[in-house]
């Protein structure tokens, strides 16, 4: 592991801490956790040749479609059939998790890891457009329950996030160079910043729970950390059956570093507790899996040698 993503995990970690013990502070942070993701796609966006990302192939659209039925379609159903066998009180916040979007820090991690960001952000546009349409689906096939949950209302939100960053890079990468340059020499240590106090945001209102529901707690990060490694995991395994077609890496980073603070945000409002802290304490092998890619990674340019 390089040192970068050492003090990345460490700080994640506080952010969490921070926001169990201090949950005032994580609390007021909370209602601007959003802002945060975007300033850290902004950021991402930067580093993004826009000249690779307009110019899309036929191969690219293959590829961002595979990702987007994989990752919102066939994983969520796999995930859910075989909770329900072992652990059905908690097949339906398997189902919302590993049923949402690619992550809009995907391209930042995607970059920390030598990954290919263009496959990244084409399967990130891809999917988080896709998913108002996917997750109400899978739920009302699944359970017969309608989520009181506009499309309109989650695809205007999804929009936000991921276009206005889009937008404000294309335009200042355009007009302003030396502000890009002068951004990308503090790039890591904004973004380090901000998924502190993102984490803070995002603990803060369960602090409480966390607490006082030790046993609940013990099962709902075990999931997680289950979780973590098969997100991670089946991109590379889809990439050894399509070699040309599939950039292993480039996927495993999109399924690893998911939209979980979204679905945290929508499952408190419709779904509970159980699927909330799911979400939330995804956060855990999100980071951590940045030890294992990080390994493949190196691991994968070795063999290009």
């Amino acid at each position: 592991m390089r040192t970068k993503d050492i003090g990345l995990i460490i700080m994640a970690f506080a952010g969490m801490a921070g926001g169990v013990l201090f949950p005032k502070i994580g609390g007021a942070i909370t209602p601007y956790i959003i802002f945060g993701m975007m300033t850290i796609l902004f950021l991402a966006f930067l580093t993004l040749d826009f000249n690779v990302l307009i110019q899309i192939k036929k191969e690219h659209v293959w590829e961002a479609g595979f990702w987007t039925i994989l990752k919102l379609i066939v994983m969520p159903l796999i995930l859910w059939g075989l909770t329900m066998i072992i652990a059905p009180q908690y097949a339906l916040p398997v189902l919302l998790l590993s049923g949402t979007s690619v992550g809009v820090t995907s391209p930042f991690f995607a970059a920390m890891l030598g990954a290919r960001t263009t496959p990244v952000l084409h399967a990130l546009v891809l999917s988080s457009l896709t998913v108002p349409l996917t997750m109400p689906a899978l739920v009302e096939v699944l359970y017969g329950t309608q989520m009181e949950l506009s499309f309109f209302q989650m695809a205007r939100m999804l929009c936000m996030v991921i276009f206005v960053p889009l937008v404000a890079a294309f335009l200042i990468k355009k007009f302003s160079p030396r502000l890009v340059k002068a951004l990308g020499a503090v790039q890591y240590y904004i973004s380090v910043c901000l998924f502190l106090t993102i984490n803070m945001g995002v603990f803060a209102p369960y602090a409480d729970f966390l607490i006082n529901q030790q046993g609940r707690l013990l099962e709902l990060t075990t999931l997680a950390m289950i979780l973590g490694p098969i997100f991670g995991g089946a991109p590379i395994l889809a990439a050894k059956m399509f070699p040309e077609r599939l950039d292993g890496l480039s996927g495993a980073v999109g399924f690893t570093y998911i939209n979980n603070v979204l679905t945290v945000v929508f499952s408190a409002q419709f779904f509970g507790p159980d699927s909330t802290l799911l979400a939330a304490l995804y956060m855990l092998p999100l980071y951590l899996m940045l030890m294992p890619l990080r390994w493949y990674s190196q691991r994968r340019a070795c063999h290009a040698a």
